[in-house]
């Protein structure tokens, strides 16, 4: 393996490459090549990839995606590249991943419908393609190569450097004489004379000779046609006020839906304010494809990021704790109990739960990040129902990998036990490992 990593890509390869940055990275240096290549400050896609790990879990995905594919070096070529045995250019690799946002977001589409669970994935997808729009991107065109970016180059052929058209020097012969062959000869037009006095065909001079006569003076050097000389001073062009004007409406916008979101609780009033101006950004950036426009990607890009901020808080679970918790509950009232862990790490005992044979209880546990251990009794039934977006759910010593990793099954008691009492455990993960054990 370590011999294919040293593979290295011909010199001579023309178009540009989307390649891992070492120099100020954090862990594979895929947010600051994606900054080198694209302009763009590598905080913002770290960022990006944080938030859409916390509101869905698809940046750690796209992520390791983006490293695999991404070779070390524009030189070298990338693990999947040398697995696929093609390579492909920036614009391919970008397609790549843009593909696999893309079908994230489809993905938690079909799954959850339009819920705040997709709502960072949606948002960031949008906020692409209208960034890309603003910068002149052809869609259509896009759209059309799509299926030979996909394809990539050969491994062994890679477009090669155009070739040098300089032609071949060939060195005249020094001297002249009988018995060699005559000198190559340039044209002139002073007759057949002096080159019959050298030996050459007619209207041939020897190149020897030229080479021995003295430079004409300056003085009687044609002067060159004089190039037509540039304005002094290029104009700047005139700036549309498309910009400013969007941002007045969008403050407007968002001024105007406070109303309608004083009906919601916080933090779901907020993201109504947030995406009321964030789509009258996008109206503006939409229309920045034809009209020149500064500065609505990075107000879109902030308030994208505040969006998906508010997202993650939304998805925290309601009256969830926080840090290390530890549950011991002693008593079956109410007959549904829940237990919510917002970031942390948290142990559910129900050894102590005191339920009598034939009875049953209700019993929900809910993380958002971080891990929690749940321990069941032993002479219980316990019909499970847990799910883990992404992490790891391990149920009696079977370790289930995520992403959505679930298991639904029933544990029966250990031993001979005659009308087991039943606890229904249901346990829903988003960011973390999730075990399930007896005590």
């Amino acid at each position: 393996m370590v011999a294919m990593a040293e593979q290295q890509v011909p010199t001579q390869v023309s178009p540009p490459r989307l390649s891992l940055a070492p120099e100020g990275r954090m862990i594979a240096g895929v947010c600051t090549g994606l900054g080198r290549h694209t302009g763009i400050d590598p905080v913002v896609y770290r960022v990006g990839f944080a938030l859409l790990t916390l509101a869905h879990g698809q940046g750690i995905l796209l992520y390791i995606a983006a490293a695999v594919l991404m070779p070390p070096r524009p030189e070298a070529y990338s693990p999947v590249e040398q697995l696929l045995r093609r390579w492909f250019d920036a614009a391919g690799a970008l397609s790549i991943l843009g593909a696999l946002l893309s079908v994230g977001v489809l993905g938690s589409l079909v799954g959850a419908g339009l819920s705040t669970d997709a709502v960072g994935a949606v948002t960031v997808l949008g906020l692409v393609l209208l960034v890309a729009h603003a910068r002149g991107a052809n869609f259509v065109g896009l759209a059309r190569s799509l299926p030979e970016r996909l394809q990539g180059h050969p491994l062994q052929d890679p477009p090669a450097a155009p070739p040098a058209t300089t032609p071949p020097a060939t060195a005249p012969p020094a001297t002249t004489g009988p018995g060699t062959p005559p000198s190559p000869g340039v044209p002139l037009d002073k007759g057949p004379g002096v080159a019959a006095a050298s030996g050459l065909a007619p209207g041939m001079v020897d190149l020897a000779s030229l080479r021995s006569r003295p430079a004409p003076p300056v003085d009687d050097l044609p002067e060159p046609p004089l190039a037509p000389c540039a304005p002094a001073v290029a104009r700047r062009p005139g700036r549309s006020p498309l910009t400013p004007i969007t941002v007045l409406a969008a403050l407007g916008a968002g001024a105007a839906a406070t109303v309608p979101a004083a009906a919601h609780p916080f933090p779901y009033s907020s993201m109504v304010v947030l995406g009321t101006a964030l789509a009258v950004i996008g109206g503006g950036m939409l229309l920045g494809g034809w009209f020149r426009v500064r500065g609505l990607a990075g107000i879109g890009v902030i308030l994208t990021f505040t969006l998906l901020a508010y997202t993650a808080v939304a998805e925290m679970p309601s009256g969830s704790r926080h840090g290390d918790v530890e549950w011991r509950p002693m008593e079956t009232s109410p007959a549904r109990q829940d237990y919510r862990l917002g970031l942390g790490s948290g142990r559910l005992d129900l050894t102590a739960l005191p339920v009598r044979p034939g009875q049953r209880a209700q019993v929900n546990a809910e993380l958002l990040a971080g891990a929690l251990v749940v321990t069941v009794p032993r002479a219980a039934r316990v019909e499970l129902d847990a799910k883990v977006r992404f992490g790891d759910l391990t149920v009696a010593g079977r370790v289930l990998g995520g992403p959505n990793a679930r298991d639904t099954r029933v544990l029966e008691p250990e031993g001979d036990v005659a009308n087991p009492p039943v606890i229904a455990l249901r346990i829903r993960g988003k960011i973390g490992d999730v075990e399930v054990r007896r005590g």
